[in-house]
C-alpha cells in the first residue's frame, strides 16, 4: 500500500467512526422516537415520511460504510412505505404490523452493527 492509499484508507476508516458514532447518537434514538409515534399513528403522513427518509439515510450509508445488513433493511422499509403511498391499506392493522416489523429488524441489525463495530471513544 503507498501513502496516497494509506492515508486514503485511514480517512475512510475515521469517516466510518464518524458513521457509527451518528447511528448510535442520532439515526438510532430517531427510528425508535418514530416507531412509537408511528404505532401510535400508522397513517400519518409526515410520520410515514421521516420513516422512509430515515430507512434511505440507513439504507445509502450502510452501503457505502460496508453494514450490509442496514442497508438491506433499510431499503426494505424505504421501499415498503413508497410502496403503499397511495393505496387503501394506508394505517390499517396489516400496514402498521409490516411496517413496524420492519423498523423493530432495522433497529436490530443497528444494534448487531454497532456491537461488532463499536464507535470509537471520543479521544480526551
Amino acid at each position: 500500500m503507498n501513502d496516497l492509499e494509506a492515508k486514503l484508507a485511514a480517512r475512510i476508516a475515521v469517516i466510518k467512526q464518524e458513521f457509527l458514532a451518528r447511528l448510535q447518537d442520532e439515526w438510532l434514538p430517531n427510528l425508535r422516537t418514530l416507531r412509537q409515534q408511528f404505532q401510535d399513528a400508522p397513517a400519518d403522513q409526515t410520520l410515514r415520511t421521516e420513516l422512509m427518509r430515515a430507512g434511505h439515510n440507513m439504507s445509502g450509508s450502510g452501503a457505502v460504510f460496508g453494514c450490509a445488513d442496514i442497508s438491506t433493511v433499510g431499503k426494505q422499509l424505504e421501499h415498503r412505505i413508497r410502496a403503499t403511498a397511495d393505496s387503501d391499506t394506508i394505517g390499517s392493522e396489516a400496514d402498521r404490523v409490516e411496517i413496524l416489523a420492519i423498523v423493530d429488524h432495522l433497529d436490530e441489525v443497528c444494534r448487531t452493527a454497532l456491537h461488532d463495530n463499536p464507535p470509537a471513544s471520543p479521544q480526551a
